[in-house]
C-alpha cells in the first residue's frame, strides 16, 4: 500500500489529485487544506478513501512515498520544513514557482540531500510526448534559436516553464539570462497577492546561441515558440495543437503536424508511477530547477524592489 499526501487541494491540487486517483496502483491519499469543504465538489473521493486534514500535525506517523506540494508559493518553504521534520517522505513533486525567498532554495536544497528524499519540479511539458518528441527531433543540430513571444500569457507566473522548456529542448544546460527589459507595469495576478510583469528576457547558451521570451500587455496575441536551426524553422502553437516547420526534409515548404496537448489531471498519475517504479521520471530534478528559478527570480526580484514593493520577495506564484 503507498501513502500519498498533497498539500494544498485549490484549483492545481484538485487537478493533481484527479489525476492520481486514476491510478491503480494501491493507495491511502491524505490531502492538508485548511479549508474543511475543500473536497466537498469531489465525490470520488469518497470512494478512494481520500482523507482531508487541516493541518500537517493531524497526518499519521507514518512512512509516506510521494508528496505533492501544490499550494502557492508563499509559506511554502515552511510547509515544507514542517511536513519532512513530522514524517518520513521519500519523494517530492514540487509545483513551481518554487519559493519567494532566494535563501529557501538552498535551504530545501540542503535539507533534500540531509534526509535523502527524491525531487521533482512540475514543468510538465517535458512530461508530454509532444516536446519528448520533438527534442529528439532537435538533438542532431549544433546551431540552434529558440524565441517564445505572445500577449498576457503570465511572464512572471509562467516565465520558469518557457526557460525550463527552452534548456529541455535545447539539451543546453549552461543557459544563462544576458537582458531584462521590463516594462514599467506590475499587474495584480489572477491569484490574490501575486503579482504579473511585462517585457522582454534574452538569453543564451554554450550550444544554444541566443533565446528570447516577451510577453506582451494588453495584447491577444497567441503565445508562439519558434525554434530555428541549421536545418529549418519549427514554430509551435500551443493554442492550435499544431507544429509548423519548413526544413530541408519538406523542401523549405512549410508543412503542419498535429499534436496532443493534454491537461494537468491526465499526466501526474503517469509521473507518480514513474517515480514510484522507476526512482525517476521526465520532470527537472529539483537541483537543476532550483538554478533556472533563481536565474529568473533575481531580476524579477530587484524590479519589484525598484518599484517600491517588499525588499527579498518575489510575490509570483
Amino acid at each position: 500500500m503507498i501513502n500519498i499526501v498533497i498539500v494544498g487541494v485549490g484549483g492545481v491540487g484538485k487537478k493533481h489529485l484527479s489525476s492520481i486517483m486514476n491510478s491503480k496502483i494501491k493507495k491511502n491519499i491524505y490531502c492538508i487544506d485548511i479549508n474543511e469543504n475543500a473536497l466537498d465538489d469531489m465525490p470520488e473521493c469518497e470512494k478512494n478513501k481520500v482523507s482531508l486534514v487541516k493541518t500537517i500535525t493531524d497526518l499519521p506517523k507514518i512512512e509516506f512515498d510521494f508528496a505533492l506540494f501544490s499550494m502557492t508559493s508563499k509559506g511554502r518553504r515552511e510547509m515544507y520544513d514542517e511536513l519532512v521534520n513530522h514524517i518520513k517522505v521519500n519523494n517530492i513533486l514540487f509545483e513551481k514557482v518554487l519559493f519567494q525567498r532566494t535563501e529557501d532554495y538552498e535551504h530545501v536544497l540542503q535539507d533534500l540531500k540531509k534526509k535523502e528524499i527524491k525531487a521533482w519540479v512540475n514543468c510538465a511539458r517535458r512530461q508530454m510526448e509532444f516536446y519528448q518528441n520533438l527534442r529528439e527531433r532537435l538533438e542532431s543540430f549544433r546551431y540552434m534559436e529558440i524565441h517564445i513571444s505572445g500577449g498576457e500569457w503570465g511572464m512572471a507566473c509562467n516565465a520558469i516553464h518557457m526557460l525550463d522548456l527552452i534548456a529541455f529542448i535545447s539539451g543546453d544546460k549552461s543557459i544563462k539570462i544576458n537582458e531584462v527589459n521590463f516594462l514599467p507595469l506590475i499587474k495584480e495576478s489572477k491569484r490574490p497577492g501575486y503579482k504579473e510583469v511585462y517585457g522582454m528576457i534574452f538569453g543564451s547558451g554554450d550550444f544554444l546561441k541566443g533565446f528570447s521570451i516577451s510577453c506582451i500587455p494588453n495584447c491577444g496575441l497567441p503565445m508562439k515558440i519558434e525554434i530555428t536551426t541549421e536545418n529549418g524553422r519549427f514554430i509551435v502553437r500551443e493554442d492550435l495543437k499544431k507544429l509548423y516547420y519548413m526544413n530541408e526534409e519538406s523542401q523549405y515548404q512549410e508543412q503542419n503536424e498535429a499534436f496532443e496537448f493534454p491537461y494537468l489531471s491526465q499526466m501526474t498519475q503517469f509521473i507518480m508511477e514513474d517515480i514510484l517504479r522507476k526512482g525517476t521520471c521526465r520532470l527537472t530534478p529539483f537541483d537543476e530547477s532550483a538554478s533556472l528559478h533563481l536565474m529568473m527570480l533575481k531580476p524579477l526580484m530587484n524590479f519589484f524592489e525598484e518599484n517600491g514593493m517588499e525588499k527579498g520577495i518575489c510575490p509570483i506564484t
